[in-house]
């Protein structure tokens, strides 16, 4: 069997990194809990204003 001179790799998708499914986690878990905001876009721009 011949083989390819090289190696190919693809970039680490960073979705799947053991740090954001950890966040995705927790952000799941705390809006289970009722913990969420919500804001308008008008009061975000405000927010950005002030």
């Amino acid at each position: 069997m011949t083989r390819i001179p090289f190696t190919i790799a693809a970039p680490q998708d960073l979705f799947y990194s053991e740090e954001n499914q950890k966040r995705l986690k927790e952000s799941l878990a705390q809006a289970k809990q009722g913990k969420i905001v919500t804001k308008s876009l008008e009061d975000l721009e405000a927010m950005a204003n002030d």
